[in-house]
């Protein structure tokens, strides 16, 4: 009998503190205290690196020109 008080008794100990635990972090807060999240910076275009060098003649040595 002893045992089902103590946890029954605990339960509402539990009960009572997560209650008052749950009541302080809702609280509301004062406008003032809000800043709004900075925009994320633009996205840029990925950067494409640079095609190599073509030859005026690809095939230069073919013709023997």
């Amino acid at each position: 009998m002893t045992v089902a008080i103590s946890i029954l008794f605990a339960a509402l100990v539990g009960g009572v503190v997560f209650a008052l635990i749950d009541n302080v972090g809702r609280r509301e807060r004062p406008v003032s205290d809000w800043t709004p999240p900075e925009p994320p910076p633009p996205k840029r275009e990925p950067r494409v690196p640079n095609p190599p060098p073509v030859p005026d003649r690809l095939w230069s040595g073919w013709q023997g020109d």
